[in-house]
């Protein structure tokens, strides 16, 4: 959807990593519950990352950026060493909390330490760091350039950048294999549903939260939250109206739309990174898994470039 002008022109830096903080903040562990089944397709595209890119004999210091509720951490730390630290940062300090008891629960060799961020530095000395992790973090930041110069800021020579699950924005799929795509992708996603039947009209996104609310405690408490959002946002006097909940989900998502383009992403990271991996793909999540792998299999295949999401693999000059 295209946001108001109001909103859209009154757009800041801080703005956008206030949003994330307090989005974030609010839906903690039911992120989780939320996104069940892309965290279930992800755990093994992880799992087979960090067996090629971090698992070493050598002494490690892992950093997990933008760790959310530690989906990432929870994979990698239990394959860690007594030698090796494992860092989890995140501007939501609610999204860290629920990350270190998860991981305390754990049986875990490694140091772990627990850092609340701004979004835009990361608090550790020059090339203190081995790993970097990042999943499905660059597409809530407003500036990707600065991302990359922290990234290179801490990371040691030779040191390994790991990003998976950003949208590609070189997606080019015939309109016949993108309108299957999509049906399949969102078809049975009642929040994707809700948004793009309500994003252009105020009064039906209007009735159907109220509906909603009122049948599911879930979207009960996503509603009220997405509201408190609004009136804090305002209070702190960084808008000056009431924004809509398909706006603040905009504003949180702020790069998903436009997406980034594999010259984007080369042309910010190269300068001190050079490219080790890149790989497209698409997620289908269905209760018929052996279609499911199918389909994933056969998208891959196809459109190799083209999948709607992506991930790279930088080593540091």
């Amino acid at each position: 959807m295209k946001l108001r002008p109001e909103i859209k022109n009154n757009i800041t830096p801080q703005l956008i990593l206030r949003i994330n903080e307090l989005y974030h903040d609010f839906e903690n562990r039911a992120y989780n519950q939320r996104y069940a089944s892309l965290f279930e397709m992800e755990r093994k595209r992880w799992e087979a990352l960090a067996e090629t890119y971090i698992y070493c004999k050598k002494p490690l210091v892992c950093l997990d950026y933008g760790t959310g509720t530690g989906f990432v951490a929870k994979i990698i730390a239990p394959k860690l060493k007594p030698t090796d630290s494992l860092i989890c940062t995140d501007i939501s300090s609610e999204m860290l909390s629920v990350t270190e008891t998860d991981l305390r629960n754990l049986t875990i060799n490694s140091g772990l330490k627990f850092i609340k961020t701004n979004g835009t530095v990361i608090n550790l000395p020059n090339e203190s760091v081995d790993i970097i992790t990042v999943n499905a973090v660059l597409h809530h930041l407003p500036n990707l350039s600065l991302f990359a110069t922290e990234a290179s800021r801490v990371l040691k020579p030779g040191g390994k950048l790991i990003i998976v699950h950003e949208p590609n924005a070189d997606t080019k799929l015939p309109a016949l294999y993108q309108l299957l795509l999509s049906t399949l992708k969102h078809g049975t996603n009642i929040h994707w549903l809700i948004m793009k039947m309500t994003e252009k009209s105020v009064l039906l996104e209007t009735l159907l939260r109220k509906i909603l609310s009122k049948t599911n405690p879930i979207y009960k408490h996503r509603n009220e939250f997405l509201n408190k959002i609004s009136d804090i946002l305002i209070q702190e006097k960084l808008i000056d109206r009431k924004l809509r909940g398909v706006e603040i989900q905009q504003l949180v998502d702020i790069q998903t739309e436009a997406g980034f383009s594999k010259e984007k992403i080369f042309t910010t990271f190269e300068p001190t990174f050079n490219v080790v991996e890149w790989k497209t793909f698409n997620y289908i999540a269905l209760k018929f898994k052996n279609l499911e792998n199918k389909l994933n299999s056969y998208y891959q295949k196809k459109f190799p470039d083209n999948g709607a999401t992506f991930l790279v693999v930088f080593t540091r000059k």
